[in-house]
């Protein structure tokens, strides 16, 4: 924001009252930049704490790993048949 204000560059929304000509403009815009910034690090705290508690809980999430014995057997002879 810093460097679009040094080339003179301002946002005007059409619908919103903001404009980063005037200091009240660049307040609300600032303001909505750490808000968001805030909503972001809620979100990485719950979601890093729920995968706390489920790993404590004995579970590991994701994907299973590869394929099953006999499917990599059938992709192995799929690859040697093309």
């Amino acid at each position: 924001m810093a460097d679009l204000q040094r080339w003179g560059v301002h946002l005007i929304s059409l619908t919103d009252a903001i404009n980063t000509a005037s200091a009240q403009g660049r307040l609300v815009l600032n303001l909505f930049a750490s808000l968001a910034v805030f909503e972001r690090e809620l979100i990485r705290e719950r979601t890093l704490a729920g995968l706390s508690a489920t790993r404590a809980r004995g579970r590991i999430g994701g994907r299973k790993p590869g394929l099953s014995a006999e499917a990599q057997r059938t992709a192995r002879a799929a690859e040697l048949l093309y």
